[in-house]
């Protein structure tokens, strides 16, 4: 058996407005792209070869998806905006040579209990240039069309809307989870500091921290990479992959991704200037006594590590750099001198930042992946202190002296 998957069988105009950056096949449902989901049905009928017709063709999802997946082989390729079911038909008839294929037309999901139900209940059709959205059996030159209820997503409240039924319901679908007990689905490098409450349905995917008193009160959907400032509450809302979400919220039926808040129910979204989010962007009063921190521990570096350096710097001139002027920081020295001149900022202010000395990542005694570096400059953008600059500093300093060889 095989299948054949065209998503794009109309335009999905709310979807590029939404997710500019996103392929109705890679929009997160419950966790997991659409066609993920789509894919873990392929696999329940063991079926051996799949192609994916894509036209908003998404490279990082093709990488994602692979080339095989168990014994299934799959195709991932661009395709035009196909609305003539009869012609796609035509074109991809070399795919489908005299197999079963099961074909999924449009951006629809079964609403089933059990698998079989897809093909218990058929109705013959004849396949037209426009046909409905739905999930059809082609064999032997013969259209079957399944009579199963469907999800469809036509808007941003549809897919709202499906995400709070699936999470509530899963029915068929494989919800991501590390571990799963009484509705809460938690995967990988999951951080809940104290005091934090979550009622279920929640799906924790890998990488989520929940600050200090947290509260989820269900039907919460968090991707992958998702931090949670301290004392937010958050209700019956998606938050999508690599999402910050700052301290003493209250976020009730909303999709958040990145720098964006969308309400599904009136279809308009709140737009941010800064990468992360947070519930108040105004500069911090203490922004003031952060530079001058700064300012004092570029000055005490600078002069601290002065003899060292010229030391280091005459020795790996008629040597080679040493593991000794790693740990001594002579590759650092001279940009002290840059945050005193203004130049520089000590602590790595933002993800796309380039003149720094230190980034909050280096006070860590383990490796961060890029993702978790990002989230953590995010935070650091939200709660910059004094303290925070100096306790980064010192960890990072420290923390060379502990390396067997020059990175």
């Amino acid at each position: 058996m095989r299948a054949l998957i065209c998503p794009y069988s109309v335009g999905h105009t709310w979807c590029d407005y939404f997710f500019p950056d996103r392929s109705i096949c890679s929009l997160p449902v419950v966790g997991k792209a659409i066609i993920e989901h789509i894919l873990d049905v392929c696999m329940f009928f063991k079926m051996r070869r799949v192609k994916i017709l894509d036209y908003c063709y998404d490279s990082a999802l093709h990488a994602n998806l692979g080339e095989n997946r168990d014994s299934m082989r799959l195709t991932y390729s661009g395709a035009n905006l196909n609305s003539d079911f009869a012609g796609m038909l035509t074109k991809n008839r070399s795919f489908m040579l005299k197999e079963k294929t099961m074909i999924f037309w449009g951006a629809v999901l079964p609403d089933v209990s059990s698998h079989e139900q897809l093909i218990s209940d058929l109705e013959p059709v004849t396949a037209t240039k426009t046909m409905p959205d739905g999930i059809y059996i082609y064999e032997h030159g013969e259209l079957m069309r399944s009579k199963v209820p469907l999800f469809r997503f036509r808007s941003i409240r549809d897919y709202f809307e499906i995400n709070m039924a699936i999470i509530e319901n899963p029915r068929i679908y494989v919800l991501p989870g590390y571990s799963v007990e009484a509705g809460v689905y938690v995967g990988t490098n999951v951080i809940i500091e104290r005091g934090c409450e979550i009622t279920p349905s929640v799906v924790l995917s890998d990488n989520v921290s929940l600050g200090e008193n947290c509260h989820l009160g269900g039907g919460v959907i968090m991707g992958r990479n998702v931090f949670v400032g301290a004392g937010t509450e958050i209700r019956r809302s998606c938050i999508l992959a690599n999402t910050f979400i700052g301290t003493d919220l209250e976020l009730t039926e909303k999709i958040v991704v990145a720098n964006r808040i969308i309400d599904p129910m009136s279809r308009v979204f709140i737009e941010h200037e800064n990468s992360g989010l947070s519930g108040d962007i105004e500069e911090s009063p203490c922004v003031a006594l952060c530079n001058i921190t700064e300012y004092l521990l570029a000055l005490f570096l600078a002069v601290f590590f002065l003899l060292p350096w010229i030391f280091f710097t005459l020795l790996e001139w008629l040597w080679r750099p040493t593991l000794w002027g790693y740990k001594w920081s002579v590759d650092r020295y001279l940009k002290y001198w840059k945050v005193l001149f203004g130049r520089f900022r000590l602590i790595k202010w933002a993800h796309d930042d380039r003149n720094y000395v230190f980034k909050i990542s280096e006070s860590f005694s383990y490796p961060h992946s890029k993702e978790q570096e990002m989230l953590d400059e995010l935070y650091y953008q939200n709660h910059r202190t004094p303290g925070a600059i100096l306790q980064i500093t010192l960890k990072s300093v420290v923390n060379r002296w502990f390396v067997n060889e020059i990175p």
